[in-house]
């Protein structure tokens, strides 16, 4: 369920908390096996990613736009945070423990250094950076530094589900781009694991 936190005013809240009064499905959503859209919406039966489906949310209650760490806004039916529940599943760091999201400058110098023809995986980079790969596919997803995006791919070297780029305005094909780089993919949509691109 949906816990909004301080990103927001306190107008803002009572109206999420108000709206999904009306309709109480609004705030419910389920999680899926998938990243970074890891969340389907009561409401439409669609996948969104954390931060997407709060800020959605926060529009459609409110009328406003605001950018929200999704992580800090889901929570289960015992209160637990999904950024909590992620810390306790992984037993990695996904926020500072200052409370604010953490320091991501060393994702972008490693995303940086893939070469063309190279992939690599959201959980060798959240290894090397000490984090979940749930954390930086959800961080790759929304962060206009990460041009590079489309060469991180799930574990099995398949794109992730619903992948969607930080620009709006772009709708490249990431396997096409991958493709046009020199990455080979079998007739499962598998990219070639030779072409791994490791770190360390």
């Amino acid at each position: 369920m949906i816990a909004p936190d301080t990103q927001v005013t306190a107008d803002i809240r009572e109206a999420i908390e108000a709206w999904i009064t009306e309709d109480p499905p609004r705030g419910q959503a389920t999680w899926v096996n998938g990243n970074p859209r890891c969340l389907v919406w009561a409401v439409d039966g669609e996948q969104y990613s954390t931060s997407g489906l709060a800020e959605r949310i926060v529009s459609e209650a409110s009328g406003h736009s605001a950018s929200i760490t999704g992580p800090t806004w889901w929570a289960d039916e015992t209160g637990l945070r999904l950024h909590e529940l992620l810390e306790e599943h992984t037993e990695e760091p996904v926020y500072t423990s200052q409370g604010g999201e953490r320091d991501w400058s060393s994702l972008h110098v490693l995303l940086d250094k893939v070469p063309a023809g190279k992939w690599t995986s959201y959980k060798d980079l959240a290894d090397a950076i000490g984090s979940s790969p749930i954390a930086v596919g959800q961080h790759v997803t929304r962060c206009n530094e990460c041009e590079l995006g489309y060469r991180v791919l799930n574990l099995r070297g398949t794109i992730a589900p619903g992948f969607t780029w930080s620009d709006e305005n772009r709708d490249d094909d990431p396997r096409e781009l991958l493709e046009s780089e020199g990455v080979r993919f079998d007739s499962a949509g598998r990219a070639d694991p030779d072409q791994r691109h490791r770190f360390g």
